[in-house]
């Protein structure tokens, strides 16, 4: 008996740790070009377009999940195809300012993606003015 929960025991050690290794080679290294776009001072009423890049960096391809922001004011559009090795990956932002916001801003755009911790954050910065 003893011996058949022992036998049990390793079992679930060992496909444990195959599942975790599995999980670990879809980590991807990447590059990012950068993370903070500051646009200055703005009116409201202007629209703010910036473009992110993420350079794969690894042979492993880079898989963007999902995008989310820090508000409604600023949409985003990704590269959904994986990308491979040395190629980038785009991330493009709209920031609409509304009246609530006016003043200094610092917005986010969190990306859900196959990196080592899970997920990337950019920002958008800068000033709104009436």
């Amino acid at each position: 008996m003893n011996k058949l929960i022992i036998l049990l025991f390793f079992s679930i050690i060992l496909t444990s740790c195959e599942k975790k290794s599995k999980v670990q080679k879809n980590i991807t290294t990447i590059k990012l070009i950068e993370k903070e776009y500051n646009f200055g001072k703005i009116s409201l009423g202007d629209t703010i377009s910036h473009t992110f890049k993420v350079q794969n960096i690894s042979e492993i391809p880079f898989k963007i999940n999902q995008i989310g922001t820090s508000c409604g004011c600023t949409t985003s559009n990704f590269t959904k195809e994986e990308v491979n090795s040395n190629e980038f990956a785009v991330i493009e932002t709209n920031f609409i300012p509304t009246k609530d916001r006016v003043g200094k801003v610092k917005e986010s755009i969190v990306i859900d993606c196959n990196v080592e911790q899970g997920f990337i954050t950019f920002y958008l910065t800068g000033e709104i003015e009436e």
